[in-house]
């Protein structure tokens, strides 16, 4: 009798891990095992850079070579070809580690300081190298946030910036093929220690393992941009993006109408604008009118049709602004486009980027007026929660 009751016993107890198994599968993202450390190239296919460091520099090559350069030595380092690199005196096969003696001692390339270790690969095309910074991801985030946001932001607006690029990150790992993420507007801006600052480190470590998820499994794709200009977009109005998850429908901000690039206008050239749009309409003539041919829900331009003197084109106005350019047309919401003279076109609008998901000044000011980040996150990502990850 006693044999039966322990093997029933062993029996449900695996039946239940099963169910567990089962129901943990299911989920898009687990909050549980999630890498600590993440790969950025900080340049990619170059020849040469400089790296030194205040403590001793430990160097291990694939073939397990190892060097120690004393503290404060500056040391080239060249791609030479087939695989190899000078580092000093001697030459290296690839890929090369660079660590410092001391765990929490920097690395300074080219006078730029990193935390972390760095790893020296041969470029996929094999003519360059590529310089990878590995560190976790919470150090990362230290030369992120200064960047993407203002050190002199209130607190919980940082928070804010720090929660969702902790989580642009995690779902991005992987984004390059030979590293997670660069450290460029492509990706995220990182600046390696340069630029940390007491605020931003603060609101990394009171957010500490906090990501944004939906249905408690699903990272949120974390789009934000600086002004918005009263209203967000949905990413269909932008990129004609199918299937939005429901927190990027877009929002009434009415936060950031006061900030700086709420409104904005604009005069650019005619023959400026042909030969950016040549890129797009080979045989474009000269421009005689640039009109908004359809809104989007919140009144952004979606189309425009381009008249010139060899025809007509309609043209995404997202695209139109990218290709014309996009720090002079600051957002795709302008509505009046009028030809000044011969020469010259004047545009007027509000916002600044892509105007998708979180608007910056908008939760700028609502840190202002004494929001926390939670409320911020949720007024802009409707529906979402925040949940703590684990590392491994």
């Amino acid at each position: 009798m006693k044999e039966n009751n322990i093997l029933k016993i062993i029996i449900t107890s695996i039946i239940i891990i099963l169910l567990l198994l089962v129901v943990l599968s299911s989920y898009s993202f687990s909050i549980y095992g999630i890498r600590e450390n993440i790969n950025v190239g900080l340049m990619i296919n170059i020849k040469s850079f400089k790296v030194c460091s205040s403590n001793d520099l430990f160097i291990t090559s694939k073939n397990n070579e190892k060097i120690t350069f004393p503290k404060n030595t500056l040391i080239d380092v060249n791609y030479i070809n087939n695989g190899y690199v000078s580092m000093g005196n001697y030459n290296l096969t690839l890929p090369v580690k660079i660590e410092t003696t001391c765990n929490n001692n920097l690395i300074y390339i080219s006078n730029k300081p990193y935390h972390g270790i760095l790893i020296v690969k041969e470029n996929s095309s094999c003519n360059g190298i590529n310089v990878i910074n590995i560190l976790s991801i919470e150090e990362y985030l230290k030369g992120v946030i200064p960047k993407e946001a203002s050190c002199n932001w209130p607190i919980e607006a940082l928070k804010v910036q720090a929660i969702i690029s902790r989580t642009y990150a995690i779902a991005n790992f992987n984004k390059h093929s030979e590293f997670d993420l660069c450290s460029t507007t492509h990706c995220q801006v990182y600046d390696g220690a340069l630029q940390e600052c007491r605020s931003c480190n603060m609101a990394i470590y009171s957010t500490l393992n906090e990501v944004l998820t939906y249905n408690d499994s699903v990272l949120v794709e974390t789009l934000f941009h600086s002004t918005c200009g009263g209203h967000t977009e949905s990413p269909i109005s932008i990129w004609n993006s199918k299937n939005p998850p429901i927190y990027l429908q877009g929002v009434e901000c009415g936060y950031c109408s006061s900030t700086k690039y709420a409104k904005w206008d604009t005069i650019l050239q005619e023959s400026f604008i042909r030969q950016k749009l040549s890129e797009y309409e080979n045989n474009i003539g000269k421009i005689k009118k640039i009109k908004v041919i359809e809104k989007t829900k919140f009144g952004a331009a979606k189309n425009i049709r381009i008249t010139h003197s060899n025809g007509k084109f309609t043209i995404n106005a997202y695209k139109f602004r990218i290709l014309v350019d996009a720090h002079k047309i600051k957002s795709n919401f302008f509505y009046v486009i009028d030809k000044m003279d011969e020469t010259n076109f004047y545009f007027s609008g509000e916002g600044w980027g892509h105007r998708v998901g979180l608007c910056q000044n908008g939760s700028m000011v609502m840190a202002q007026k004494g929001y926390n980040y939670k409320d911020i996150l949720l007024h802009f990502y409707p529906g979402t929660k925040i949940r703590k990850i684990s590392y491994f």
